[in-house]
């Protein structure tokens, strides 16, 4: 057999044949509907005249139309108030008025419609010889009988079922009756299959490359190929080529087919080799729909065959004929028991003249009477999977390749059924790969392609489907299913051009109005798309797939009731479909919707979880587990969606980079002289800008996204932000201002931009006593950040970056008169310029196949002033001294990502040239004289960087996996002469379902530049922040118990031994540092995230430290390591509203801690703080208030060193 029943993207049920066209009639007023789709002798009686006609697509009809259909007809059509209706066989509709103030009323006369109602709209009434039905945002069916009887069943909503004598209400599941003279009753309670109430039907599009040409069976098939190709063609008779012909359209394509066919007419052939020749060419015109053409051969073919070649020459003539003329109505032939292929083409004739339970039926009789051929189980497997029969799909395959195990159909159907049922991707890709190795001319290339896509192999997936192309130009599906996978990579103008080929194949192919749809979505085209939309879903109402599309489109048009039953209604047609529930996880968090946005996001991830196979494992969810970490973070249950983030990271998915640089890691100093910080909790750390950039080699795209509504489908855009505010630091203010750019093209490829400047200014004045401190402090800094992605090819990423900032400051310390009565100044200022660039270039040469390569460059001047002047009554004297630093580092690097079954290998290197200069002049200040030099200084030296790395992550089982790495550091230039190996490994254990263990070692340099392709800590741990020497490293001991109790609670233990070499600490308020030789820090916190409801979070973290100062040198050896508290603690709530309002209200708590190198202790500490986001007017607006230390606490951040009291942040921002 040449191939199974052709499956769209996702496998659904094809629509009707489309016959040659008729004429469209013009019409004199507005249209009431349009036809969307049509199956055979369709008619349409118009107002303005009395006679039927032939209706033909896109024909609009208006009130007072007629529409009918004859035993074998079908109608879909798509009403002006966006009514969805399909017409069964022997069904007569009077359009009689489509509401625009009022309600839509039809006629039912006689026959069956299935129909779906927009909710929102006006209302619908149905009038039937026996009663009327009144219809509001529904979806039901309606069937009035022979003796005017009308039933109904309620597939989703109310419908008020009514006549004079009464009425019923019927209701989601429920079914109504009511005859001519009696009052509606509610006859029973249905659990109804969507599906079969649609009124589906088999399409005759593929029946020619369905009927076989040879009467051999499969098996026989096979091994006829094979006897033929192994000899000479010189040695082949002229029975050897029309055989090979014939087994050629099954195995080797249509031109195989005609090559044979050529070299077997240059012999003597006998009358019968003559006509199957014919045959052969009958069926290849009839795929490529020369319909005339193919029912002239079929019939100078048939009487000249044998019986069983015969029936498919009628079969096919039938077929032909019926799709050649749309009004030509004839009585199908008729089986004689001719065989398979007759019992074949009996099935595919009742499948499109009743629907497909017959088919099925035909196939199951033919099975009794030929019980050793596997064909017609494999083609029965294949309809059953339209009709979502899954235990008659796995008992059909079963029995098939019991029969033979090669079985072309067979395969297919197990590998559908492998992707679309089990998850098992690798499963559904041998079937198909042993399919295209039997069969290389065959419709497997279809499916191989849309299995290749699941996987993320997306130039396989291509590749596959452009052959599929070349093999049958004229199938739509294909066509269709390639752009599908154009658009997910933003290939817009290849893919209309695909859509445009499947629609010129076929006006009314679902998949091709769906995929238009979703074109015109990704083109910010929304009435468009809504339209294509509503049309698809109308010719195929059972497109779960595309009934989320129109979800969409009426979602961005800001339609949201008529959304939310478009996503209803595809929940309710595939329950098991995750991405239903992504898309209403990503709709909620735009909503402020955090119950439902968590609700939806584990939803989510069960389904997908529930399909089993590939996706069983948490680890193998990418998508759902960022959707779950975005989910749990708008409630600021950061921890849990950490927790997400790590266990489903995947190094060749973007998304989980951004997660990995949300994660962080915690910094145990709390040496910060400005507010913000929070002890306990994970943030951005020297490795978050390498992650992000990472993750933006593999998706440039994810770099822009649009701030007023979700980005479910990426569209051009170009949006801008304005705002502005203050800085209220204990009663001084400052001002804060922002402008943000950012946008997506797709002409003439996918590129984004983003581009921000923010400017700050503060000036306060910390602490109220001097003998304890006091200074003045004023900040002022200006910071730009750009970027530019773009996919100029579909396997190749560019992505560019500059970053600028420019911080100034001035700290004066107010002086203790009982200290130096006179007077002084004792003032540090300082000016840090620092500007940060790179581009790079990644490239995918296959499946989990990845390259990448970038240039990095960093220039940094510190200039710094301290003035040390004491007043000695007649003027002050003291020192000042004056620095400037500077430091360029250029950095080159490369990576290479690749995977091979379990094991992932992430490899490369990097060098590159630090350059650091350093002047410092000293100079003695004396009233009266000029200022004199003490001492002057220039050093200056140039640092060589090399690193090497080799990681591997291997996955023993879903619940258990290691990973491995060992890098190789070179630093030589100066006094630095370092050579060092740092190893890495770690080992992640899932016990139980929710509990998930890790633990690891790393060794780590310093961070010389902030830019690296090299991997980031190990299975998702990474190691706290510290500052080290540039020749420094530090020795890690990480483990982390995260426990997922329930949907409602979740916990966190994490544990990290460090030990320094050559630590370098930052002391608050001044441009020192404390340097230490050697230290230790022993740190272990305990997190509990909750999800109270109604909106609500709460969060609490606690954390031991236990730290160790093994300088020798140092003032403070043995003692704790400076800033470091032994105890601190976060507690806190959030809330969420619709509104688009997030509070959030904490209390910090900072025990004691040393404040200098001395080992001075400092007292602990509590900080209330209290956040406010408000996003008014479909978030045009945006206003933040931050507030630190609400109760304005005394405290130190260093010995002498005030903090912060009551402070105040808070700004207003604008979109455009």
């Amino acid at each position: 057999m040449r191939g199974p029943v052709s499956f769209s993207l996702l496998l659904t049920a094809l629509v009707g044949i489309q016959p040659a066209a008729a004429d469209v009639v013009p019409r004199n007023q507005p249209a009431a509907g349009s036809v969307i789709a049509r199956k055979s002798g369709e008619e349409v009686r118009f107002l303005e005249f009395a006679s039927w006609q032939v209706v033909d697509l896109r024909q609009d009809v208006v009130p007072g139309d007629y529409l009918r259909t004859n035993a074998t007809g079908s109608l879909a059509v798509l009403f002006a108030d966006r009514t969805q209706m399909r017409l069964g066989r022997n069904t007569t509709l009077l359009v009689k008025k489509i509401g625009a103030a009022s309600d839509t009323e039809f006629k039912l006369e006689s026959g069956t419609i299935w129909a779906r109602a927009e909710r929102g709209g006006e209302g619908l009434t149905i009038d039937t010889p026996a009663a009327a039905a009144a219809i509001r945002g529904t979806d039901w069916t309606m069937t009035v009988d022979g003796n005017g009887r009308t039933s109904l069943i309620v597939l989703e909503g109310t419908v008020e079922l009514a006549n004079e004598f009464g009425s019923v209400s019927v209701a989601e599941g429920e079914a109504a009756a009511a005859t001519i003279g009696s009052a509606p009753t509610k006859v029973v309670i249905v659990d109804s299959d969507d599906r079969e109430q649609m009124l589906f039907y088999y399409s005759l599009r593929d029946a020619f490359t369905v009927l076989p040409a040879s009467a051999l069976s499969s098996l026989d098939m096979r091994k006829a190929r094979a006897r033929i190709k192994a000899m000479e063609q010189s040695s082949r008779s002229a029975e050897d080529w029309v055989t090979l012909a014939e087994v050629n359209l099954d195995f080797e394509g249509r031109e195989a087919a005609r090559d044979a066919a050529r070299q077997a007419r240059q012999f003597p052939l006998t009358r019968e080799q003559g006509a199957r020749l014919d045959l052969i060419d009958a069926l290849i015109a009839g795929a490529e729909q020369r319909y005339a053409e193919a029912a002239h051969l079929f019939e100078r073919a048939a009487p000249r065959l044998d019986p069983s070649r015969r029936v498919m020459a009628r079969y096919g003539g039938y077929y032909a004929r019926s799709l050649a003329d749309p009004s030509h109505i004839e009585a199908p032939p008729v089986n004689a028991d001719a065989g398979v292929a007759a019992a074949i083409a009996e099935a595919l004739t009742a499948g499109f003249l009743v629907d497909l339970k017959a088919a099925i039926a035909v196939l199951e009789r033919a099975e009794r009477r030929y019980p050793g051929d596997p064909t017609l189980p494999a083609l029965r497997a294949q309809i059953a999977f339209l009709l979502d029969d899954r235990e008659q799909v796995e008992a059909a395959i079963d029995r098939a390749l019991s029969l033979d195990p090669d079985n072309m159909i067979a395969l297919q159907a197990r590998a559908g059924y492998r992707a679309g049922i089990k998850g098992d991707l690798e499963g559904a890709l041998a079937d198909l790969e042993r399919a295209v190795e039997l069969a290389p001319g065959s419709a497997s290339w279809n499916a191989l392609g849309l299995v290749q896509s699941a996987r993320g192999a997306t130039r396989e997936a291509e590749a596959a489907l452009k052959r599929a192309i070349e093999l049958d130009p004229k199938d739509p599906v294909p066509h269709a299913n390639l752009a599908i996978i154009y658009l997910e990579q933003d290939r817009t103008a290849e893919a209309k051009a695909e859509i445009d080929t499947a629609l010129a194949v076929d006006p009314a192919f679902d998949i091709g109005l769906v995929a238009r749809g979703r074109y015109y979505l990704q083109t910010g085209e929304l009435d468009k798309a809504r339209d294509d939309l509503l049309a698809g879903t109308t010719a195929n109402p059972a497109y779960s797939n595309g009934l989320l599309l129109l979800a969409v489109a009426y979602y961005e048009a800001g339609e949201l009731e008529p959304a939310e039953q478009a996503i209803e209604n595809a929940d309710r047609l595939d329950p098991n479909d995750p991405v239903i529930s992504s898309f209403r996880t990503a709709v909620a968090i735009d909503e402020y919707e955090a119950d439902k946005a968590i609700a939806s996001a584990q939803e989510a991830l069960k389904r997908t979880r529930a399909r089993g196979g590939d996706y069983a494992a948490l680890s193998a969810n990418r998508d759902t587990g960022s959707t779950l970490n975005d989910a749990f973070r708008l409630l600021n249950l950061n921890a849990w969606g950490r927790y997400y983030g790590d266990a489903v990271f995947d190094p060749f998915t973007g998304s989980g980079y951004v997660d990995q640089a949300l994660a962080g890691s915690l910094n145990p100093f709390v040496n910060n002289l400005r507010f913000g910080d929070v002890p306990t909790e994970p943030g951005p750390n020297a490795t978050s800008f390498s992650s992000f950039f990472q993750g933006l080699m593999l998706d440039p795209q994810m770099l822009a996204g649009r701030q007023r509504s979700a980005n479910i489908l990426r569209r051009p855009f170009i949006e801008t932000t304005v705002g502005g505010g203050f800085v209220a630091d204990d009663g001084d203010l400052g001002w804060n201002s922002e402008i943000e750019t950012q946008g997506y093209q797709a002409a003439p490829f996918p590129w984004s931009f983003y581009g921000r400047i923010n400017g700050l200014e503060t000036d306060t004045r910390r602490g109220d006593d001097p003998a304890t401190g006091q200074f003045d402090l004023d900040d002022r800094s200006i910071t730009g950040t750009g970027y530019m992605a773009m996919k100029p090819t579909p396997n190749d990423r560019v992505v560019a970056y500059i970053d600028v900032k420019d911080f100034e400051f001035d700290l004066s310390t107010v002086l203790d008169p009982t200290v130096l009565p006179l007077g002084g100044t004792y003032a540090d200022s300082g000016d840090t310029r620092t500007g940060n660039a790179g581009v790079a270039w990644s490239h995918t040469f296959g499946y989990q196949n990845v390259a990448s390569a970038a240039l990095f460059a960093t220039d940094i001047t510190d200039r710094s002033n301290r003035t040390r002047l004491e007043e000695i009554g007649f003027g002050e004297t003291g020192f000042i001294l004056e620095s400037e630093t500077s430091q360029q580092s250029y950095l080159a690097a490369f990576n290479h990502i690749y995977g091979t079954g379990d094991l992932t290998l992430r490899y490369g290197g990097e060098g590159g040239l630090l350059e650091v200069s350093k002047d410092e002049t000293l100079s003695f200040v004396f009233p009266f004289i000029p200022d004199t030099i003490i001492s002057e200084s220039t050093t200056a030296v140039d640092v060589a960087i090399g690193r090497v790395y080799f990681d591997a992550v291997y996955e023993f089982n879903p619940n258990l996996k290691v990973e491995g790495a060992l890098f190789g550091t070179y630093l030589d230039g100066g006094t630095i002469d370092e050579q060092r190996l740092e190893p890495r490994l770690g080992v992640a254990w899932t016990p139980f379902e929710g509990h998930y263990l890790r633990a690891g070692f790393l060794r780590e340099g310093s961070f010389i530049t902030s830019a690296t392709l090299a991997p980031v800590g190990i299975l998702g741990l990474q190691s706290n922040q510290n500052s080290l020497a540039v020749d420094g490293f530090s020795d890690t001991f990480a483990a982390r118990w995260d426990a997922e109790w329930n949907s409602r609670l979740f916990t966190a233990v994490d544990y990290q031994h460090q030990e320094f070499e050559k630590l370098s600490i930052g002391v608050p308020a001044s441009a020192t540092t404390i340097d230490l030789s050697e230290g230790r820090l022993d740190r272990i916190s305990a997190t509990a995230n909750v999800w109270i409801g109604n909106g609500f979070g709460a969060f609490a973290t606690f954390a031991y430290a236990d730290s160790e100062n093994e300088d020798p040198t140092s003032p403070g050896f043995g003692g704790p390591l400076p800033f470091v508290p032994e105890t601190s603690a976060r507690f806190g709530l959030t809330w969420v509203h619709p509104s688009n309002i997030k509070v959030t209200l904490a209390e910090t708590y900072v025990g004691s801690r040393t404040g200098d190198a001395a080992g001075t202790e400092l007292e602990s500490y509590w900080s209330t703080d209290a956040f406010l986001t408000w996003e008014p007017f479909d978030k045009r607006f945006e206003l933040e208030i931050a507030a630190y230390n609400l109760f304005d606490e005394d405290f130190q951040v260093a010995s002498f060193t005030p903090g912060w009291g009551r402070s105040i942040v808070g700004s207003l921002k604008v979109r455009f």
